[in-house]
C-alpha cells in the first residue's frame, strides 16, 4: 500500500510539472507571437485570441502594446490547465494577418509565429531544466 501511495504522489508531482512547463511554455510563444506583430493601429496585437478552441472571427480591439492579448493568454493558462489534457489555441482572423505573417510590414519582416517558434528551442530547454529541478 505504502509504496501505491509513493507512485501515486510522483505521479502528481510530475504532472504538476509538465502542467506548468506547458503553461510557462505557453506563455512565452504566445508573447512572443503577440509582441511582434506589427503595430500601426493596434489591431493586429490586439485581435490575437486563446482560447480551448480556434477563434471563429476578428476583434474590433485596439492593443498596440499587446498587453491585452497576452493578458487573456495568462488568464486562460491557469494551474491545471494542461492536466485535463486541453489544447489552447492563439487565433489571429484578421484578412490581413498571413500578409503580416510572410512579411509584407518592415517592422517584421520574418513575420512573428514563425520566428517565435524559431527562437523557442533555448526557451524550453531552460524552462524544463528548471522545472525538473524543483520539488
Amino acid at each position: 500500500m505504502r509504496f501505491a501511495k509513493q507512485v501515486s504522489a510522483w505521479s502528481e508531482r510530475s504532472m504538476d510539472k509538465v502542467d506548468r512547463a506547458t503553461r510557462e511554455i505557453g506563455l512565452v510563444l504566445f508573447s512572443s507571437a503577440i509582441r511582434k506583430t506589427p503595430v500601426d493601429t493596434g489591431r493586429a496585437r490586439g485581435n490575437w485570441q486563446v482560447g480551448f478552441t480556434m477563434a471563429q472571427g476578428a476583434t474590433t480591439r485596439e492593443d498596440k502594446a499587446g498587453a491585452l492579448a497576452i493578458n487573456d493568454v495568462m488568464s486562460l493558462l491557469k494551474p491545471g490547465i494542461f492536466k485535463q489534457d486541453n489544447q489552447v489555441w492563439l487565433t489571429n482572423n484578421l484578412p490581413y494577418i498571413l500578409k503580416l505573417e510572410y512579411g509584407s510590414s518592415k517592422q517584421s519582416p520574418q513575420g512573428m509565429v514563425r520566428l517565435s517558434f524559431e527562437e523557442m528551442e533555448p526557451a524550453i530547454r531552460a524552462i524544463v531544466s528548471r522545472i525538473s529541478r524543483s520539488r
